[in-house]
């Protein structure tokens, strides 16, 4: 394997992790700024699950940027971290559509932009698994 690839691998986990730490912060503090009222997310989206998941992704978080300073991070489990992503981007957006007509439009476009994101971390993860 390449250095170009140890890097891709690296830059990849890495903006995951920032991706991870942006999106837990805004869910933790989602109820004191009020973007959950306005988000008003649909069942079974209650403050308390949404801040609980906002708050278990800080570790994780924590946990990729570590794995992304190894030597060799291309050794961890990177498929599974690309099929985590992708079925939690899958289940977000099956959830959203379905429940779209008791969401507000920008509670939809929110979860929607999520799971891009988690679906587009997924493919590069997979891309790059491939490539190692």
């Amino acid at each position: 394997m390449t250095g170009r690839t140890h890097d891709a691998v690296r830059a990849a986990l890495r903006a995951d992790g920032a991706f991870e730490v942006v999106l837990g912060l805004v869910l933790i503090t989602g109820p004191a700024t009020g973007l959950l009222d306005s988000l008003d997310l649909p069942s079974p989206a209650s403050d308390g699950l949404v801040v609980g998941f906002g708050a278990l992704l800080l570790p994780f978080a924590v946990a990729l940027w570590v794995w992304a300073a190894r030597q060799r991070p291309q050794a961890g489990p990177l498929g599974l971290l690309a099929a985590i992503n992708a079925v939690t981007g899958l289940v977000l957006a099956v959830w959203i559509v379905a429940r779209s007509g008791d969401a507000p439009a920008g509670g939809v476009a929110f979860v929607l932009a999520v799971a891009a994101v988690l679906l587009a971390l997924g493919l590069a993860q997979t891309r790059l698994r491939a490539a190692a």
